[in-house]
């Protein structure tokens, strides 16, 4: 009776992710891309395999605007897509941050109001998100769904290269006047969201001794979320502009990775959006980079006070210390920095580590963290 109870249920589950599971194995690969070569005008700039994991990854260059991508092709069903801009920051007013989100508010082909979170209830996505960093502003999402991961790619691409960026869409998502108990107080998305940010003792101590560490010449020494007395010096048009300079397809690189096939992801970005730059006739080959790395500072002691952290006792005050080294790594070489990352995992993580032990066990801390 179990068997049958078993096999009475399966056909409602079992059968579908079976579908999925063929899918992904039986994909067509990247067999028929060879490095030199044109795929949907895109040219093929490198394809390296890697058999341990069954693996292919694809580096293309469009033809025209110079726009590059990335295929990562493997039998999972769960195909994910992200489209990248260089966007160093320059100043803490959270430019970036805030163009992020009024990208999202609306765009040429899809003028309604917020149409990312109206996916959310509509989409098969597995993951929707948009993210600012110091250095970059990204775009990803992810679903098993073919058709789904079509729909998202075409509001995601119109997002973020054909945005509305109104002056109403500003106000709301970065900085407004509002009168509240007869006296005038600042809101935005933005701005609430990092006042929320700067009150967090931890995050504002980490904030400051990144900023501290590098120094203004350095795009990771301001505050690229947005520093909430600096947040309302920024004006519509500096947002626009920003657009403007960063967001093209010569400073963009995109991602796609899955089971489905490559050549129709580059079809589609080259038909539905890439084409419509090389007929406007303007240069879009210009990729930014970023500034040099700092000359090397000498060593300083920097304090600075901030929001108490509950959780602290009377003794320690809410006492932070850090003792920090900026490295002489290439932020995009790969490899120096995983093996950075792994040196700091031998030496922080666990109760065995020894900086634990230096540092707890002696009692000169109840807690640290390391990074």
């Amino acid at each position: 009776k179990a068997t049958v109870s078993v096999l009475n249920w399966s056909p409602y589950r079992f059968p579908k992710r079976l579908q999925m599971s063929v899918r992904g194995a039986a994909r067509a690969g990247l067999k028929a891309i060879e490095p030199q070569a044109t795929v949907k005008g895109f040219n093929v700039l490198s394809k390296t395999v890697f058999e341990d994991y069954n693996v292919e990854v694809a580096e293309f260059e469009h033809e025209v605007t110079r726009a590059r991508y990335m295929h990562i092709d493997t039998e999972d069903t769960n195909n994910a897509f992200c489209v990248g801009f260089c966007t160093p920051c320059t100043n803490d007013t959270g430019i970036a941050h805030i163009l992020e989100h009024t990208a999202l508010c609306g765009s040429e082909r899809f003028p309604v109001r917020d149409p990312f979170f109206k996916m959310r209830n509509r989409s098969l996505s597995t993951f929707m998100n948009a993210m600012t960093y110091p250095d970059l502003t990204m775009y990803p999402f992810a679903t098993v769904n073919e058709k789904d991961f079509y729909n998202l790619m075409s509001i995601y691409l119109d997002a973020a290269f054909f945005p509305r960026l109104s002056f109403m869409d500003f106000l709301q998502e970065g900085h407004r006047l509002e009168m509240e108990d007869g006296k005038f107080v600042i809101k935005g998305v933005v701005f609430n969201e990092m006042k929320g940010v700067f009150s967090d003792p931890s995050s504002l101590f980490f904030t400051k001794t990144m900023m501290e560490a590098y120094g203004k010449d350095s795009c990771y020494g301001h505050n690229y979320g947005g520093d909430p007395q600096r947040i309302t010096e920024l004006t519509h048009e500096n947002l626009v502009a920003f657009h403007r300079r960063y967001y093209s397809p010569a400073n963009c690189t995109f991602v796609t990775y899955g089971d489905l096939g490559v050549a129709g992801h580059l079809e589609r970005i080259d038909e539905t959006l890439l084409r419509r730059f090389e007929a406007d006739g303007k240069e879009h080959r210009t990729r930014q980079t970023l500034r040099p790395k700092p000359q090397p500072l000498p060593p300083k002691t920097v304090q600075s006070t901030g929001p108490l952290d509950p959780l602290c006792t009377e003794e320690d005050n809410g006492m932070r210390v850090c003792l920090a080294w900026v490295l002489d790594i290439d932020p995009t070489d790969a490899l120096k920095n995983f093996a950075w990352s792994i040196l700091s995992s031998l030496l922080t993580s666990g109760p065995n580590a020894p900086l634990y032990k230096a540092l707890v066990e002696a009692g000169l801390g109840r807690d640290f963290t390391a990074g």
